[in-house]
């Protein structure tokens, strides 16, 4: 929850506005609301999917600063196939930031490999170190990077910032020297 708050923090507020696509996770309107962020939504259809052209147009119309799309969808579970997401992606204006949103833990790297083959990833922002989870992951996609650098299938996928509480002062800038010596102390 918290990398939300601190996109929303970051990205969005007064004046500005964030889109999903209904039904879905009901705490994205949440945060809306505490960052005093405009928030609209679009219905799914029928069987849950996102009308990727209805999307596209409707960004185009309302010009959120802020795109989340569920995939998995919550409640329903439904995915978005990565031919969808590509084309959403592919049909945003550059100044829109489009929020993947999926669970993370054990499948955590299967959903890095999973965004990286549809979207090509730019970067990482990873969080819940303060909690049980303590990193794990990290290594997981360093190791991943190492192992497509190593294949020549692609390299490394840099992770920009970690979050390390619940508020956007908390959200730091990644070094992996710090981190590393921060586990092994």
């Amino acid at each position: 929850n918290e990398v939300m708050m601190h996109v929303m923090q970051a990205f969005a507020g007064p004046g500005r506005t964030a889109l999903t696509f209904t039904p879905t996770y009901s705490m994205y309107e949440e945060y809306a609301r505490n960052t005093f962020t405009e928030f609209v939504t679009l219905p799914r259809r029928a069987d849950y999917s996102v009308d990727v052209d209805l999307a596209v147009q409707s960004v185009r119309d309302i010009r959120p600063a802020v795109v989340f799309l569920a995939s998995p969808n919550n409640p329903t579970g439904t995915w978005l196939p990565a031919s969808e997401v590509k084309r959403l992606h592919a049909g945003l204006p550059a100044h829109v930031l489009l929020v993947l949103d999926a669970g993370t833990g054990q499948n955590a790297l299967a959903q890095v490999k999973a965004f990286d083959e549809a979207l090509g990833l730019t970067g990482l922002i990873i969080t819940k170190l303060d909690g049980t989870a303590k990193g794990g992951v990290l290594a997981a996609i360093a190791r991943w990077g190492q192992e497509r650098q190593r294949t020549g299938t692609g390299g490394p996928v840099p992770v920009y910032f970690i979050g390390v509480g619940e508020s956007v002062e908390d959200l730091e800038t990644f070094s992996a020297q710090e981190f590393a010596n921060a586990l092994l102390s």
